[in-house]
């Protein structure tokens, strides 16, 4: 791990309807799009671009002549410095969280968002309402139909053949599986959805709680200055079997109590145990994972 790369992180969110706001939003994208890592609602992105860049000096120059919201898109920036993995540190992982990079969008007609809802039927949040995923990601068939895996609006989504050498090998269950279909209800993949879940990784890897729902408790931590590599201990690493998710959720930034912010969509972390991600990487070595590191007692 001695390779560190410093990436800037934009999301950017377009307000209202103004057409201006919309205009900004297409002229940044049409030349930010291969720098794009998803997309958090409709008309809201978020990009990861290396700092040392031509592009990013132009995308700084739409941070600070855009960054106070008064025409309705805002743009927010973060620094963060990734390591550039070898395949000792592969060998050496205890656990791999997904990081798909290839990313495949829902129709055009549609968002994350449509996909999303409360987290229980009283939700009381603090600062911003937040929604989780509670209804299957639609897609057009002809988007995924030659891939094998992608990152969707919320999650991870893979075809027929790698769900099912997961479920024989019994990593997963075919209940940690959601379809995903066409608009008329025709099959074209699966999101992984595991059922089991373990708690405790984003608090010991430096994550910030930002907000809580007091019904039932669901949490939701920033990113904001998180720093790779990622660790789990004994006791984290024994809940951690075939493909789990986090029970806590992670949800973009936002400005305190903007009425226009909209709901935060709050997503999980998925996790591979080691045989699971030996299992993924022999049949499809593209697949792209953080590795997690055991911390030393």
């Amino acid at each position: 791990m001695e390779i560190v790369k410093e990436y800037i992180r934009i999301q950017v969110d377009v307000r209202d309807d103004e057409a201006k706001g919309n205009n900004i939003f297409i002229s940044f994208r049409d030349r930010m799009d291969k720098y794009r890592i998803g997309d958090i609602k409709d008309r809201s992105a978020l990009y990861r671009i290396p700092s040392e860049t031509d592009d990013y000096a132009h995308a700084h120059e739409y941070v600070n002549e855009y960054g106070s919201g008064e025409d309705g898109i805002v743009f927010f920036e973060y620094k963060k410095k990734e390591i550039l993995y070898e395949n000792e540190d592969y060998d050496q992982a205890v656990a791999y969280i997904f990081n798909f990079h290839n990313i495949v969008d829902t129709y055009d007609d549609l968002a994350a968002d449509d996909f999303c809802g409360q987290c229980c039927e009283n939700s009381i949040w603090g600062i911003q309402e937040s929604i989780i995923q509670s209804r299957n990601v639609l897609l057009p068939r002809s988007k995924f139909s030659a891939k094998k895996f992608a990152r969707v609006d919320m999650g991870y989504a893979i075809n027929d053949e790698i769900a099912a050498q997961l479920i024989s090998c019994d990593f997963i269950e075919k209940d940690d599986l959601r379809e995903i279909v066409t608009k008329n209800n025709s099959h074209v993949c699966y999101q992984i959805s595991p059922q089991k879940k373990f708690k405790g990784f984003m608090a010991n890897n430096g994550y910030k709680l930002e907000d809580r729902c007091s019904s039932c408790g669901t949490e939701r931590y920033s990113a904001m200055g998180v720093e790779e590599p990622f660790y789990v201990t004994c006791d984290i690493l024994k809940r951690i079997s075939g493909i789990v998710r986090t029970e806590e959720f992670i949800g973009p930034l936002i400005e305190d109590g903007d009425p226009t912010a909209g709901s935060v969509i709050l997503e999980p972390l998925y996790f591979a145990d080691k045989n699971t991600y030996e299992m993924l990487y022999r049949i499809a070595p593209r697949m792209q994972f953080i590795p997690v590191f055991l911390k030393d007692d």
